[in-house]
């Protein structure tokens, strides 16, 4: 697994066009420093394939809300010791839209900035499906599944 350097910029800037050019990020080691970039920057990385054995990956996913809308997004992914997937963020032309990790204490504000950026409510949204847009190492369907409100998916 490779990372490609360019180009780096922070995840919370990162649009669907980003997604469909890379469908693989981790987060950028050497951006601090760099003008612009900050412990939030990510790169592309160079895969077929999610790789094992791998602590944390941005992949792109194909979104379906409780109402049947669909969006492009990314979910986090750790295939460390086992796979586990997280929330991440839908990514349309102008937005960055972060779903809430059910898990972490500012989960609702977290749920309440994405319901105003996406002009959609909770109800509306979840469940939220997922379908992940690159195959994990060693497998050849493109892993599922559905995030709810105060659930992990893993």
């Amino acid at each position: 697994m490779t990372s490609s350097r360019n180009p780096m910029k922070p995840i919370d800037r990162l649009r669907s066009k980003d997604l469909e050019a890379n469908g693989l990020w981790q987060f950028a080691d050497d951006a601090e420093g760099i003008e612009g970039q900050d412990e939030t920057s990510v790169v592309p990385v160079k895969a077929r394939h999610i790789p094992m054995h791998a602590n944390s990956l941005f992949v792109a996913a194909d979104f379906l809300t409780s109402e049947g809308r669909k969006f492009l997004g990314l979910v986090q992914i750790s295939t460390e010791s086992d796979v586990r997937i997280s929330p991440g963020a839908i990514v349309t032309t102008k937005v960055y839209a972060p779903l809430p990790d059910p898990n972490h204490w500012m989960s609702d504000s977290v749920l309440q900035f994405t319901e105003s950026r996406l002009e959609l409510s909770r109800k509306a949204l979840y469940p939220l499906r997922y379908t992940l847009r690159h195959f994990i190492e060693g497998e050849n369907e493109h892993r599922s599944g559905v995030f709810e409100l105060g659930k992990t998916d893993a």
